[in-house]
């Protein structure tokens, strides 16, 4: 992140004629906006890590229900999910 402390950025400062304030101003928002865009870069990250375990989630779901005639109250009891979640899930293989 930019922090301003570079003599480049200085000059460029003290040549706008910006206060003490108004430069401290411009410091916090670029540590802040820097802060945003590390947060939201993450949050795309963790999103689509998502996607990966949950299409793996449903596919272990599939296979015990189609493939090893696993009930779908078992395996809704097994991993804490509803029976009405896990009907879903298996019902997507026939879709597919």
């Amino acid at each position: 992140m930019d922090d301003f402390n570079d003599p480049f950025t200085k000059t460029m400062l003290d040549e706008y004629n910006l206060t003490q304030q108004e430069q401290q101003q411009m410091r916090e928002y670029a540590k802040i906006m820097g802060v945003l865009q590390d947060a939201v870069h993450e949050l795309n990250v963790i999103k689509e890590r998502e996607k990966e375990y949950l299409q793996l989630r449903n596919q272990a779901i599939q296979k015990l229900y189609h493939n090893q005639s696993v009930s779908v109250q078992h395996i809704a009891d097994e991993i804490g999910m509803t029976r009405q979640m896990v009907n879903i899930i298996k019902n997507e293989y026939a879709n597919q």
